[in-house]
């Protein structure tokens, strides 16, 4: 017996099947710089700004992980290869390497603003950079001291959108992949 529902169900499978296996999967591997170190015994507002990061990836269909936070120095972060291992065994196409560092805030001093970011973009399958950028932090203020991880949560999310963008031009520029 033909029934249309079960057709037209079986071809939404097919599609979505289809559509996951070509998603890329974007690995994000941050290192965060304490501008004073001990200078506040409450932790960054990391896990907020990563997690903005990640949803920015996820929205713009990207398979989107992270890799676990080194509290590192810049020279240290420079290394081409940070962030890299494991990536080709775990089927990621492309990582984001970020290092932020932050500082305290003049008017409450336990609590962590982001002074900026500084990313790179690498392919994986070569590991040839595919983009740098850096992107800047707020102005220590009342609304930020109020709610840093909105802050954090919210810098996270434009980083990520201006990352998916740079790698669908990437990844189109390299024939879709």
């Amino acid at each position: 017996m033909n029934n249309p529902l079960r057709y037209a169900l079986c071809a939404f499978f097919a599609i979505a099947a289809v559509g996951a296996a070509s998603a890329l999967t974007v690995s994000v591997a941050p290192a965060q710089h304490l501008v004073e170190s001990g200078a506040a015994s409450s932790p960054t507002p990391l896990d907020s700004f990563m997690s903005g990061c990640l949803d920015g990836l996820y929205d713009a269909g990207f398979i989107a992980t992270d890799a676990p936070a080194r509290e590192t120095d810049r020279a240290h972060w420079s290394d081409a290869t940070f962030g890299l291992a494991g990536t080709k065994e775990g089927f990621v196409d492309y990582v984001v390497a970020v290092f932020v560092t932050w500082r305290p805030s003049s008017l409450k001093k336990e609590v962590w603003l982001a002074t900026g970011c500084d990313y790179r973009i690498v392919r994986v399958a070569d590991g040839k950079v595919v983009a740098t950028g850096s992107a800047q932090g707020e102005t220590d203020g009342p609304d930020l001291v109020a709610d840093p991880d909105k802050s954090a949560r919210s810098m996270g999310a434009g980083l990520g959108k201006s990352c998916a963008a740079l790698i669908q031009s990437a990844s189109a520029s390299n024939g879709g992949e």
